[in-house]
């Protein structure tokens, strides 16, 4: 019998190099070639900050809607303001880009923001000068994000960035009071993940998973229960990392110069939201304020802030970053201190709701001041590269810029409607001080709204728009708030509006929106419906009254089954929508299905129950339905709360017939 040779062991290296091929060289040539098959696919978005799009002038960069999905709930998605710019930048044009959140976006209404102000100062002080400012900061994100912003912006070929960054960095993505991903220490694993979420196998196997009623925004209330006192340890990683992004915000910019700017906030007129220690300090601050020691008031207000153990404001270190990076790190890199700046030029050296309406928004007088100490800055720019003359003119002043911006009572109005859902909810409501300034608010949005419901009023703030338009025609913001006061004046004249606004943005859903529902009042229904039905596929969840609209309009077709689609899409959306659910009481009563209309019926006056003109139009709409039993229930509710109406006892006394139960 032959002996056999014994089989020789595999080498140390060889079992190495193939465990590594079936651990991670194998899995990632898998996902490499699924991507690559997803993006051949079509499957997915891109994710950069722009994408490029075709005009009858040729190819152009817009606003990539989609830019931060990777980053938040399907529900909660951030939209960057959309802007326009041709791709093939013109030799003496000169480009600015202003990164940031909320603060440096305008929120909540971005046609007044920093951007805006310092592109109408530049382009008055310097005519000869083709500006392009682009507003490139997004609500809710903090620098992580905005790293990737400067790095898209850098392909556009920017001559100037502004930073106006901070107050998110502890409550935004991987931040360690956020809601939406898990807190990082390490930026590496923070840019990996960023970069897994990007790719379209990741938006691809977010599809697949099981869907659930997605949680809507509700502003800063989602982070009530994320408090950090100003010991925690986390808080050395947020100051770590925001010092190495906006490192990387700036040698993102290539070469552009970059103005890296302190962040300002509210002290005296925005008590702490969280935290024992902060609202002593704010006491204190408040105390000494009336007592006229302005100087210790300001440290402990400033203190106040920094205790305040819900980070919504950049607190001092931010700024001491920002201070400290600025002076050290290169060339073409410019410190603009605009919390020593708003000081200044505030009341007793200390910031209060003249410059911002809550915590760090700014008002239009905010963003006034602002913007001109950023003029300033940029003025200097162009005269030191020879742009300009050596001359420095001054700062368009801030009813200039309201004349040509159009800010009039309608955009007053507008800001003051939302600041005051904003203070009458959480975190707000129920903090010192809050109150009068909602009884404020509310005194002159009931001054504002007779201006504009008077038709004198009206045409009187139109005038603004019309000469504002005719010093910025192709102004999409003029050109939809102009066509929102015109609905009611002239349909027509307003659909002319929005739809140029639309040729300018031809994929923004607001427009569509304001354009379908106009067109509909006008009689135009079925062009009106398709825009609106556009709107529904490409935003879903953030235009819920048009769910209402097509409900109506499938109501009047008599197609009871897709006016029941729309309707409970608008209440599942909004379930605070009384209208929905009452015109869903009424298709089911019209299919027969007495027990769902008044299963809507509960749900559309649950919030209304001591409302008896809406009880009364309830028991007259079952009553229509040959429901008297119903209706009756619904009078004799409406009596209970006015006992002398005469109307309601006579519908009581027509509907008693037999005796009937309260519904549910």
């Amino acid at each position: 019998m032959t002996a056999q040779t014994p089989r020789q062991p595999k080498s140390l290296t060889k079992r190495i190099v193939f465990r590594l091929v079936a651990a991670v060289i194998a899995p990632a040539a898998i996902l490499c070639l699924l991507e690559i098959g997803l993006r051949l696919g079509g499957v997915g978005v891109s994710t950069h900050f722009y994408v490029s799009d075709s005009t009858v002038d040729g190819k152009v960069y817009r606003a990539n809607r989609e830019f931060t999905r990777p980053y938040f709930p399907e529900a909660m998605i951030r939209r960057p303001t959309p802007f326009v710019l041709p791709a093939g930048k013109s030799a003496d044009a000169y480009r600015v880009f202003v990164l940031g959140a909320s603060a440096a976006m305008g929120d909540p209404e971005p046609a007044y923001s920093i951007g805006r102000m310092l592109e109408v100062m530049l382009e008055s002080a310097y005519p000869d000068v083709p500006f392009e400012v682009v507003n490139a900061a997004i609500t809710a994100i903090n620098s992580h994000v905005v790293v990737g912003i400067a790095r898209d912006c850098a392909d556009l070929s920017p001559d100037l960035v502004i930073v106006y960054l901070g107050n998110n960095e502890v409550i935004g993505p991987y931040g360690p009071g956020t809601v939406f991903s898990a807190f990082l220490r390490s930026r590496p694993a923070i840019r990996a993940s960023m970069a897994a979420r990007r790719t379209r196998a990741s938006q691809w196997l977010g599809r697949l998973r099981a869907p659930e009623e997605a949680e809507q925004w509700s502003g800063l209330n989602m982070f009530a229960g994320h408090r950090l006192g100003a010991d925690d340890p986390r808080l050395d990683t947020v100051y770590c990392h925001y010092r190495d992004n906006l490192r990387a915000i700036y040698h993102a910019a290539h070469g552009a110069g970059v103005l890296l700017c302190t962040v300002s906030c509210n002290l005296k007129d925005q008590p702490p939201f969280a935290g024992v220690a902060a609202r002593d300090a704010y006491e204190k601050g408040l105390q000494l304020y009336g007592a006229g020691q302005y100087e210790s008031a300001r440290e402990a207000l400033v203190q106040a802030r920094d205790l305040d153990e819900l980070r919504f404001r950049a607190d001092s270190r931010i700024n001491e970053v920002v201070r400290d990076l600025a002076g050290n790190e290169g060339p073409g890199l410019q410190l603009v201190d605009l919390e020593q700046a708003m000081t200044r030029l505030s009341p007793h050296g200390i910031t209060d709701q003249r410059f911002f309406f809550d915590h760090v928004h700014f008002t239009f007088d905010g963003t006034h001041a602002a913007a001109s100490i950023l003029f300033a800055h940029v003025a200097e720019r162009l005269r030191q590269s020879g742009r300009v003359s050596l001359e420095m003119p001054e700062p368009a002043s801030r009813d200039e810029l309201a004349r040509r911006l159009a800010f009039t009572t309608d955009g007053q109005y507008r800001i003051d409607q939302e600041v005051h859902a904003r203070l009458t909810a959480p975190p707000f409501a129920g903090l010192p001080g809050i109150k009068p300034r909602v009884a404020d608010l509310a005194a002159r949005m009931e001054q504002s709204a007779g201006q504009i419901a008077d038709p004198a009023g009206r045409r009187k703030i139109l005038n603004v728009y019309r000469k504002a338009l005719e010093w910025r025609p192709n102004d999409w913001y003029l050109l939809r708030d102009a066509g929102k006061l015109w609905t009611t004046l002239d349909r027509n004249l307003a659909i002319q509006l929005f739809e140029a606004a639309l040729e300018i943005h031809p994929q923004r859903a607001e427009l569509k929106f304001l354009l379908g529902k106009t067109l509909i009042e006008a009689g135009q229904t079925e062009e009106g419906r398709n825009y609106l039905l556009q709107v529904a596929e490409s935003m879903p969840r953030h235009f819920h009254p048009l769910y209402n609209i097509l409900g109506e309009l499938a109501t009047k077709d008599e197609d009871d089954d897709q006016a029941v689609v729309w309707l409970t899409t608008a209440g599942r959306f909004n379930p605070d929508n009384a209208a929905a659910f009452l015109t869903l009481s009424e298709v089911h009563l019209r299919r027969g299905d007495v027990a769902k209309a008044q299963e809507a019926t509960h749900q559309g006056i649950r919030k209304s129950s001591d409302d008896h003109p809406l009880l009364y139009r309830v028991g007259k709409m079952y009553l229509r339905y040959d429901q008297p039993d119903i209706a009756r229930t619904y009078f004799a509710r409406a009596l209970r709360l006015d006992p002398q109406n005469p109307t309601y006892l006579e519908a009581v006394e027509n509907t008693a017939v037999r005796p009937v139960a309260e519904p549910p």
